[in-house]
């Protein structure tokens, strides 16, 4: 809900300060940064949060606090003080993440350059993650790649989990599937693994048909 109601007070404040989005349009107002158009990036440092939204999202620039991304292809590369949330169609998010991280998409992948000190949210057709992570990992998704080592919990709401040979769960691992999935045992223990039968399993492959929806209205 956060999420949404992030990206409704971005468009809003956009759509009401800017003439025209086909270019990129900026400004800066109480230390946050906006950007809209159909190719988007802000190009000085941001003192507080940063707002993007356009087809082609891109932030390359250090940000002290949140950063919330939307559009069809979405990309960060840089340092976030704060927490990111990002939407779109095709979501990939490298750098420094030192909050927590809620995507939303077809395709999400995050393989930032140092490890994540908060948790991970996601909700995708498919996501991979490369990044070790100190907090917990809920995932919604047809298919799932784990390949870093997770300090919390994962929560897998799904069809496929399939585990790299760098992942290892310290937590409790929780698979909510239509059928059972093989954690192997370097991963996490059986004690910690538990199974429960997803009796909707239609809903994860629609997440990514509902972001590609959502990513052209941009």
């Amino acid at each position: 809900m956060k999420l949404t109601v992030t990206y409704l007070f971005a468009a809003l404040v956009l759509s009401s300060s800017l003439p025209a989005l086909a270019d990129q349009q900026n400004f800066v107002f109480g230390g946050d940064s906006y950007a809209a158009g159909q190719t988007t990036s802000i190009t000085e440092p941001v003192a507080r949060d940063a707002f993007e939204a356009g087809n082609t999202v891109t932030l390359a620039v250090p940000v002290a606090q949140d950063a919330h991304l939307a559009g069809f292809d979405v990309q960060s590369t840089s340092e976030v003080g704060g927490n990111l949330y990002a939407a779109g169609f095709n979501v990939s998010i490298g750098g420094v993440v030192k909050g927590d991280i809620t995507a939303f998409g077809n395709t999400i992948s995050v393989h930032t350059t140092q490890p994540l000190a908060g948790n991970i949210r996601v909700a995708a057709a498919t996501f991979t993650l490369d990044s070790a992570t100190e907090g917990a990992v809920l995932v919604t998704a047809n298919t799932a790649t784990i390949n870093a080592p997770i300090k919390g919990d994962l929560s897998f709401y799904g069809q496929t989990l399939a585990f790299g040979p760098n992942a290892v769960v310290s937590g409790d691992v929780l698979v909510h599937a239509p059928k059972a999935i093989a954690v192997p045992p370097n991963v996490a223990p059986a004690e910690r693994v538990k199974f429960t039968e997803l009796t909707s399993p239609e809903y994860p492959t629609q997440v990514g048909q509902t972001a590609e929806m959502v990513a052209k209205g941009f």
